[in-house]
């Protein structure tokens, strides 16, 4: 099986297990990066940092795209998103890949401020409908 990146129009959710669909599904089961999140703003701003406005969400490997959340005060307490539990768990370390897809330099860059994201578990069974979201990856 082959799995890309894609944009879904919702995401099915399972406690424990991750995102239906996705490559690291049920693989380690209670993991701690059962789902990933990435800030609509961060994306922005590194298009408008690197110059470059037409890059793609699905550049960054995360499943959430998502606005106005601030990933820092999630790190280590539960939150609701659409009636889905999730428990932040750690802050995505982007990897040095992102100076080759984005621009050289957006490695650093990313790494201040989670910039890269933010990594959680799912608490509970749920669907996300991906168009009350920015995106879903």
């Amino acid at each position: 099986m082959q799995y890309g990146a894609q944009t879904v129009n919702r995401a099915e959710l399972v406690a424990g297990r991750g995102i239906r669909g996705d490559r690291y599904f049920g693989k380690r089961l209670n993991h701690r990066a059962q789902v990933t999140f990435i800030s609509l703003e961060v994306i922005d701003e590194i298009r408008r940092e690197f110059e470059l406005p037409e890059l793609p969400v699905t550049v960054f490997r995360r499943n959430l795209v998502v606005s106005g959340l601030n990933f820092a005060d999630l790190l280590g307490r539960k939150f609701q998103i659409q009636g889905v539990e999730f428990e932040g768990t750690q802050e995505c370390t982007p990897c040095r890949w992102m100076d080759r897809v984005v621009a050289n330099g957006a490695h650093k860059f990313m790494m201040a401020q989670f910039r890269g994201g933010l990594r959680a578990k799912i608490l509970c069974d749920g669907v996300i409908d991906c168009d009350n979201l920015d995106q879903c990856n």
